[in-house]
C-alpha cells in the first residue's frame, strides 16, 4: 500500500516480484481526498418548462440569484489537476438573444435563445428564457450548457433564397454575394476587388 499526491498529474509505483507470481491486473483507488465531495450548491431541478408544453425554460432560484455574477472559478483551477488547461471565468454570467442553450450535450437538444426575461424584470425573480423549438419532457434539463456564437467570427452564411439544385458539392463551390441592387462601380470593379482581397489574405479560394 502507498499514498500519493495527486497534485501532480502522474507517479510512478515499483513493485518486486518473484517468478512464482503473476499478476493479471492493478487496481489503484482513492480512499481520501481534499476537498472532499459536496453535494450540488442549488436544488435540482436547475430549469422548468412544464413538461414541454411551452417554449420558455426558467431557471431555479439559485441560477437566478447568481445571474450577473461572475464565477469564481479559482478554487476549481487550484485543486483541478494540471493538463487540463481550464481558464478562468471573467465574463458575468447573463443570456442575450441569439445565445444557444444544450441539453444532455447533444447537437439534438440544442436550443436557441428567442427572449430573455431577466431577474429583475421578472415577477418572480426568476430568469426566463423563451427558445426557438419545444424541448421534449423526457430531455434532462439539469444537464446543460449555456454558450454564445462570436457573431464578429461567422463560420458560415445562411441565405434565405431558393437552393440551385444545379449545384451539387457546396463545399466545393465558390462565388460572390452581391446586394440586390449593385453600384455601376461595384459591378466594374468586382474582379479587381476580389484580387485586392486575395492578395491581402482576407479571403481565400477553398478549392484544393
Amino acid at each position: 500500500m502507498f499514498k500519493s499526491n495527486l497534485e501532480n498529474s502522474s507517479f510512478t509505483a515499483s513493485i518486486a516480484l518473484d517468478n512464482n507470481v503473476t499478476m493479471d491486473f492493478i487496481n489503484f483507488r482513492s480512499s481520501f481526498q481534499s476537498p472532499s465531495t459536496t453535494q450540488p450548491v442549488t436544488n435540482l431541478p436547475f430549469w422548468l418548462n412544464n413538461s414541454g408544453n411551452n417554449l420558455w425554460v426558467t431557471a431555479s432560484n439559485e441560477i437566478s440569484a447568481n445571474y450577473g455574477n461572475i464565477q469564481n472559478s479559482q478554487n476549481v483551477l487550484d485543486v483541478v489537476e494540471p493538463g487540463f488547461n481550464f481558464s478562468p471565468v471573467q465574463v458575468p454570467f447573463n443570456v442575450q438573444i441569439g445565445d444557444k442553450i444544450r441539453f444532455e450535450y447533444s447537437k439534438e437538444t440544442e436550443y436557441t435563445v428567442y427572449e430573455v426575461i431577466e431577474p429583475d424584470q421578472d415577477v418572480d425573480g426568476r430568469l426566463k428564457l423563451r427558445l426557438n423549438a419545444l424541448v421534449p419532457s423526457s430531455v434532462n434539463l439539469d444537464n446543460f450548457v449555456l454558450h454564445r456564437v462570436n457573431p464578429n467570427d461567422p463560420s458560415y452564411i445562411i441565405l434565405d433564397v431558393k437552393k440551385d439544385a444545379s449545384i451539387g458539392d457546396t463545399q466545393n463551390f465558390n462565388g460572390v454575394i452581391l446586394p440586390e441592387y449593385p453600384t455601376k462601380e461595384l459591378k466594374d470593379n468586382l474582379d479587381t476587388i476580389l484580387i485586392n482581397l486575395k492578395e491581402r489574405g482576407i479571403i481565400t479560394d477553398n478549392e484544393k
